[in-house]
């Protein structure tokens, strides 16, 4: 599915080769989405933000115990809220 105002990449010229359409395509697709202005918005979640985990076993529910904003809501569940997606990101997986 194509986002709205956008257009796939089409070839109108005799084949040479077998990957010639592909390159003709690519380059056309290309120049098009470099000339074109965007047409759409980035996405921003909204505030504040939960963030769900589906855990694989309940030992790996172990290392999100006492993190804060991080809450183990079932034995294989665990939810992040915080007051935006980064915060809530961040609660959950710690660099």
């Amino acid at each position: 599915m194509l986002a709205h105002g956008y257009k796939p990449s089409t070839v109108n010229k005799p084949l040479r080769s077998l990957t010639e359409p592909l390159q003709v395509a690519r380059d056309n697709g290309a120049k098009r989405a470099l000339t074109m202005q965007a047409k759409t918005r980035p996405y921003v979640p909204a505030k504040p933000t939960t963030i769900t985990i589906d855990l694989g076993s309940v030992d790996s529910a172990a290392q999100f115990m006492g993190r804060a904003g991080v809450e183990i809501v079932e034995p294989l569940r665990v939810v992040s809220k915080g007051k935006d997606w980064m915060q809530a990101w961040d609660q959950i997986w710690k660099w």
